[in-house]
């Protein structure tokens, strides 16, 4: 009955009294509950004594109560919710990808605005759904075991409606099994750090300094003396932005309006980093990207690899072997940081699906193409694959994708289980416009800045050659061929080469080997014989071969010299 209510009292500095807080009845907790209750005014003293007190039982082995998890919190204070907060750590799921498909298994990050009483996800999965539903998406603060088989840092930026003074933050897996374990290091929570440390680094405690975070110019430096509305600062200043210090990082903010926040997370750089944003690398920044996914991949090339498996499991998608995406229910390919400013064209080969393969049917399991520039703090859409059918992509790298420290990953946010919602890519390329006329390759070694493809070849000594050669050998089912960057070509350009076709051993006429020379004006979307050639029955033109190169023809080594003087390959 209510004479076994359990009562909270406290007792204030200088009082030899109890005054009640609150009143737990005793017939509304049969389960365990979560009790928050903000202290009165009155109990916020240096020395206050609380106490639970039950107003009488039946004796002992009657009428019992428990408690558990007693804590007294503090409140915070909101910064500003304009300014970007995030959480930071470091997070590890085993080895091997869970072989549980439910979700209870992930990993998820929550917060509550109400003392624990509810709990809900920082960010929610964005799905490609339609085109423009991710794009400049942030990500989600779900993790599954595929792309945590290795310790990766993990920068979540979090939104404004988690930015109160009262918001608690938990690391939760609903459901718990041998199988799966997980563990979680370097926890930072706080302002965020210029350019999120470019990816390079973490964040540590805040501190004012003199190179920005948020506002136009995030990671920029301050320049001092900097005037606005004809007022001139020395310092960072705590005026127009609502008491919060920011500074310009042009001499006139009124002409072109480039500022940040000088209060920022600070950045502790990984090996091989420095500066105040991580921006400067001891080692150059690669300027291209190409993978055929014949070798395993490369840490040079790849920073996050998940649920990726090499092989033909779903066919051959453009040759050999491919990539293959048919492990886990989040399944990603994000590349390291590249320099991409002359950069113009990601070309890549998709499918969904294949041989023996289930492709992904709903809008939810879409792969997307995207990229970063804060080392994947924010990610924006390139392009979302809404076929299964096997195509090659040639994209345009978006202006903003176009900087010295820009990321690329391949992305499918949500697969029903492993082996489900498959898809692969193959003959991965950021092109650019190759400059350096003139070039000469004698393939020891083959240079990856002028080829951009040649699956199956191999560099050795070839036919007799006095040097390695360039061998593309037999048996093969699929194509062969070697192609180039984009060239800026002019009328007056040529091209050189040694060729043999077959070294001799073509026996029957009916079974002529032949190589053809092409070229394409948009970026290999369609390729085109360079020259049909020109007989002498003809009397509009000069007599010239064409440039199909035949085993018959060519079974011994032999020089080709083709000019460009057609205008229309000027391009």
């Amino acid at each position: 009955d209510s004479g076994e209510d359990v009562v909270v009292e406290y007792s204030p500095l200088g009082s030899s009294s109890y005054t009640v807080m609150t009143t737990l009845a005793y017939n509304a907790y049969r389960t365990a509950q979560s009790i928050t209750h903000v202290l009165p005014i009155a109990a916020r003293t240096s020395s206050t004594s609380i106490r639970w007190r039950q107003l009488s039982h039946s004796g002992s082995g009657y009428d019992e109560w428990t408690m558990n998890h007693v804590q007294f919190r503090g409140q915070g204070r909101i910064v500003g919710v304009e300014r970007n907060f995030v959480a930071q750590f470091d997070l590890y799921m085993g080895p091997v990808p869970y072989t549980v498909s439910s979700s209870s298994y992930d990993v998820q990050v929550e917060y509550s605005a109400d003392y624990g009483k509810s709990w809900n996800s920082v960010l929610k999965p964005c799905y490609p759904s339609t085109s423009s539903l991710c794009n400049g998406t942030l990500g989600s603060s779900t993790y599954q075991s595929a792309l945590f088989t290795k310790w990766r840092r993990v920068t979540v930026s979090l939104p404004s409606n988690v930015k109160t003074n009262q918001t608690e933050l938990r690391w939760r897996q609903p459901s718990v099994t041998s199988n799966t374990p997980w563990a979680i290091d370097n926890v930072y929570v706080g302002l965020r750090c210029p350019r999120n440390c470019n990816g390079r680094g973490r964040c540590t405690r805040s501190r004012k300094q003199t190179i920005v975070c948020d506002g136009t110019a995030d990671g920029e430096s301050c320049v001092f003396p900097f005037t606005r509305n004809g007022t001139t600062y020395q310092a960072c200043t705590d005026e127009h932005r609502n008491g919060m210090l920011w500074c310009a990082t042009t001499a006139n903010y009124d002409q072109d309006g480039k500022w940040g926040y000088c209060l920022c997370g600070t950045c502790v750089c990984d090996p091989g980093y420095s500066g105040k944003a991580c921006q400067v690398s001891a080692s150059p920044v690669p300027t291209t990207l190409r993978e055929m996914f014949e070798d395993d991949l490369s840490s040079l090339k790849w920073a996050w690899i998940g649920g990726l498996s090499l092989g033909t499991t779903c066919g051959v998608i453009s040759s050999g072997r491919a990539g293959v995406f048919n492990v886990g229910r989040s399944r990603m390919l994000e590349s390291v940081d590249l320099d991409l400013r002359s950069a113009t064209t990601l070309q890549f080969t998709y499918q969904g699906g294949g041989s023996g393969c289930q492709a992904p049917t709903s809008s939810q399991e879409r792969v997307v193409v995207q990229y970063s520039i804060d080392g994947g703090g924010i990610w924006t859409n390139i392009q979302t694959m809404t076929s299964n059918s096997r195509r090659t992509y040639y994209t345009a790298l978006p202006a903003g994708a176009q900087t010295s420290s820009t990321r690329l990953r391949w992305y499918q946010a949500s697969a029903s289980a492993t082996g489900l919602d498959v898809w692969s890519i193959d003959d991965v390329f950021v092109d650019s416009i190759f400059s350096a006329f003139p070039f000469f390759n004698s393939f020891e070694p083959i240079s990856d800045s002028v080829w951009k493809f040649y699956p199956n070849a191999i560099v050795e000594v070839y036919c007799s050659s006095p040097t390695k050669s360039l061998h593309f050998p037999a048996p093969s089912t699929n194509s062969r061929y070697l192609s180039t960057s984009s060239l800026l070509m002019t009328s007056s350009s040529f091209i050189q080469f040694d060729i043999v076709v077959d070294c001799g051993k073509q026996k029957s006429p009916s079974s002529i080997a032949t190589v053809t020379l092409q070229y394409s004006t948009n970026k290999g979307s369609s390729w085109i014989t360079l020259d049909n050639g020109c007989q002498p029955t003809s009397t509009s033109c000069t007599y010239r071969r064409n440039s199909l190169y035949r085993s018959g023809l060519r079974s011994k080594w032999s020089r080709v010299t083709v000019p460009f003087a057609d205008t229309r390959l000027a391009a």
